[in-house]
């Protein structure tokens, strides 16, 4: 980051301080998640936005079947998290909806209502953490 950058949320909403974090004055695109007494931040400079989501590896109290869809975990849970982040939209998108495949060194998430796909991939995170980041790039125009 950069020295003296401050963090700001803005919802874009309503305007309260719920919204996507972003440096005051301008700079690279960010996102932050708390988990497990942590917090992990993304920095993108080239992405118009980024998401990142983290939770405590856990399997015996979840049950995704019915937010996602049969047989989901944990892993889908945080993916599906970071790109509803970089979307910007959060909650408002369904997140049963978001369909992620599998590529070579990265996954890609489509849902409804959105051009295009979101990339993103499994991020190394503090011990015991699962982490995924997903980042919308830089259209030729911004």
């Amino acid at each position: 980051m950069l020295p003296g950058a401050e963090v700001v949320s803005v919802c874009s909403r309503c305007g309260g301080d719920h919204g996507r974090p972003v440096l005051r004055g301008g700079g690279p695109a960010l996102s932050i998640a708390y988990a497990g007494g942590y917090a992990v931040v993304a920095v993108a400079a080239e992405a118009s936005a980024v998401g990142i989501d983290a939770e405590p590896e856990r399997s015996d109290d979840l049950n995704l079947d019915r937010v996602l869809r049969a047989g989901a975990g944990l892993r889908d849970w945080v993916r599906v998290e970071a790109v509803l982040k970089a979307d910007g939209r959060a909650l408002r998108i369904d997140p049963g909806a978001v369909r992620i495949t599998e590529e070579e060194d990265r996954w890609c998430a489509r849902f409804p209502r959105r051009a295009g796909s979101i990339t993103g991939w499994d991020a190394a995170g503090p011990p015991g953490m699962l982490v995924s980041v997903a980042v919308i790039p830089r259209s030729p125009r911004e």
